[in-house]
């Protein structure tokens, strides 16, 4: 499962609010986004956050027991 959670305890609709990615259990990576700027923008800060990862950490994480 693919998850973008988001970390705060704010339920303001608005202001910088910290994420993050997850599969299944584990943390791939954090962003932050305006929640005022809608779902597509932080779907894409998503996307963006996980493309900067360095890919050979995310995997070892994946694959850890």
């Amino acid at each position: 499962m693919i998850a973008i959670i988001n970390l705060g305890t704010n339920p303001n609709p608005y202001g910088i609010h910290e994420y993050v990615v997850r599969i299944n259990q584990r943390e791939i990576c954090k962003f932050k986004h305006r929640r005022e700027t809608g779902l597509a923008v932080c779907l894409k800060k998503a996307s963006e956050a996980v493309e900067n990862m360095d890919i050979d950490r995310m995997l070892e994480g994946l694959h850890e027991k």
